[in-house]
């Protein structure tokens, strides 16, 4: 069976979301489902059901430096 490029989209942006939430496990964030979602959704910074590497990247800092306590980086990797 051939996928739609729909298809193979929709795939690969649910395999992201799931390495997201495993991500979130491992670091031990102890984040409910509900919560490591709207985490995601919030470092997703365009929308667009996946993350890239420079919005990723942008919530580290966050998580080490920033001062602000609702940046989406103080949870990526649990409390601090």
């Amino acid at each position: 069976m051939i996928s739609s490029p729909h298809d193979v989209a929709a795939d690969a942006a649910c395999r992201r979301r799931s390495g997201f939430h495993r991500a979130q496990e491992a670091f031990d964030t102890n984040l409910g489902p509900a919560h490591t979602e709207a985490l995601f959704r919030r470092i997703d910074a365009d929308g667009d059901g996946s993350p890239t590497v420079d919005e990723l990247l942008g919530a580290v800092p966050e998580h080490y430096t920033g001062t602000d306590e609702d940046a989406p980086g103080n949870l990526l990797f649990g409390a601090f």
